[in-house]
């Protein structure tokens, strides 16, 4: 059997975050299987900037598909902020252009909490 690559398990992340399926069920196992990989592939090399930036993007799907818990916009912060130290100036303003828009909704989702 062949060792898992990071670039594999980032694909099949993405890819099954933006399959179509025909019950709602399957679309939320392919989100939390879309995380799964996405950590995988961090696992495998954790120095990755595009792999933690799959991650956020994963937790953020997650959060908006699965359940809108404050620990998950957390965690997709957090991977941004990983991927913004370890990603090159043209990669890296992408990124946080990512972690902005993760602050504005956590920042709206306080504001309706107040409200």
């Amino acid at each position: 059997m062949q060792a898992r690559s990071k670039v594999s398990l980032r694909n099949l992340s993405m890819i099954l975050r933006q399959e179509e399926v025909a019950s709602a069920e399957q679309r939320l196992e392919n989100i939390k299987q879309g995380v799964a990989y996405a950590k995988e592939a961090v696992q495998l090399d954790a120095n990755d900037g595009i792999s933690w930036t799959v991650l956020g993007t994963a937790y953020l799907s997650s959060f908006f598909s699965l359940s809108q818990n404050p620990h998950t916009l957390k965690l997709c912060m957090s991977a941004y902020q990983q991927a913004v130290s370890y990603l090159k100036n043209h990669d890296r303003s992408v990124v946080l252009l990512l972690y902005c828009d993760t602050i504005l909704i956590c920042n709206t989702l306080c504001l309706l909490l107040l409200v």
